[in-house]
């Protein structure tokens, strides 16, 4: 999904953006991702609402550091979506997470880039972290540590209300069509 990993550059090359905004704009990302994916055959690819939770633990099991994305009970920020969002295709059961940087930390020594992929599910119904399960999980082990990202479900957020899916702009439409132009070029 090379195309994907190119979506935070080709939002910088419009112009009418703040370069690197689209970094910290999870819900915005994460619709013009799903409809990137739905357009070229993925039509099942849907946005979640979640939370993000990074954590860095020593070998021996002791938290080292650890930080949440749209984390459940935050102060609400004016003009903010209040949680976090990735994409997921449930049919392939694999998700895109393209804005965990505002996450990054000294504390992972540079094992985690702002975008993560990989194997989704539907909530573990037996584990609960911070009182919700868990629909995803990544692990890199390094040198002297663990770092670990879990996303936990959020199904309460309601960010179908959220401006950045109620008002498919321009922008989004320009950034798709855009990605979708990229993907067709490698397909020929």
């Amino acid at each position: 999904m090379d195309v994907v990993d190119r979506v935070h550059d080709i939002y910088n090359g419009q112009p009418d953006v703040l370069p690197g905004f689209s970094k910290e704009t999870c819900l915005f990302t994460s619709l013009a991702i799903r409809d990137f994916l739905v357009a070229v055959g993925f039509k099942d690819a849907t946005v979640r609402g979640c939370t993000a939770l990074v954590r860095a633990i020593t070998l021996e099991d002791e938290d080292i550091w650890s930080v949440g994305l749209g984390v459940p009970d935050q102060a609400p920020i004016p003009d903010k979506f209040n949680g976090h969002a990735i994409c997921t295709i449930p049919s392939i059961e694999f998700f895109v997470d393209s804005t965990l940087y505002p996450a990054i930390r000294p504390y992972w020594k540079d094992a985690l880039s702002g975008m993560l992929a990989g194997p989704y599910q539907a909530p573990f119904l037996s584990d609960k972290i911070m009182g919700r399960h868990p629909i995803a999980r990544a692990e890199i082990t390094l040198n002297d540590r663990r770092l670990e990202v879990i996303w936990l479900d959020r199904p309460e957020l309601q960010w179908k209300k959220d401006i950045d899916f109620a008002v498919k702009s321009v922008r989004r439409r320009r950034i798709v069509e855009e990605m979708v132009r990229m993907f067709l070029a490698q397909e020929n």
